[in-house]
């Protein structure tokens, strides 16, 4: 990153570029290159986020 933030890619955009976030949700950037991100850790585990379920409708 240009300003040494670290960070968590949460999604990959249709042009290539990626939206990095830190744990708390906070926007680092909303579209940055590859070429400009450096890899600290690869992962051991899957992040996964919770929501409540909603009933069907018949």
């Amino acid at each position: 990153m240009p300003d040494r933030r670290k960070g968590f890619i949460f999604g990959r955009r249709s042009s290539g570029s990626f939206d990095v976030r830190t744990l708390d949700n906070e926007k680092i950037s909303a579209g940055i290159s590859c070429k400009k991100l450096k890899t600290l850790e690869k992962r051991k585990t899957i992040l996964m986020e919770r929501g409540m379920r909603l009933p069907l409708h018949a």
